[in-house]
């Protein structure tokens, strides 16, 4: 039996994460919640997720911040940003954001499932 690939979210709005977290262990993934980045880094550790799905806009510790600290801690998983951010990213985001995806919110379930597809292969 295959391994059941682990996704992480971090994203501030907890009731959003959870319906996430409930589809994604409906389509057959291990997935767990973290509802500030702080807390994110810890389930890192734990966790160790396959894929995270990061919220960019949070309050204290943001998605750019997060994806710095976890290449700071020599952390390589894929990231897919999953926002509802609408401007258009800095240079300094757009270098922390690289070559990851970028989901905008609001988003049907298949785009997520597909992007997920091709980031855990």
């Amino acid at each position: 039996m295959a391994q059941k690939r682990r996704i992480l979210i971090v994203d501030d709005e907890r009731d959003y994460a959870d319906v996430l977290k409930d589809r994604l262990e409906f389509e057959g993934f291990e997935a767990d919640a973290a509802y500030d980045g702080l807390s994110g880094l810890e389930a890192v550790e734990v966790f160790k997720p396959d894929l995270i799905l990061l919220d960019i806009m949070m309050p204290g510790m943001d998605g750019f911040e997060f994806a710095s600290a976890l290449k700071a801690r020599g952390c390589h998983v894929p990231v897919v940003f999953v926002t509802a951010y609408g401007r258009t990213f800095s240079e300094r985001e757009r270098e922390t954001v690289g070559s990851s995806p970028v989901i905008r919110k609001p988003f049907e379930a298949d785009e997520l499932l597909e992007v997920i597809s091709k980031s855990v292969a």
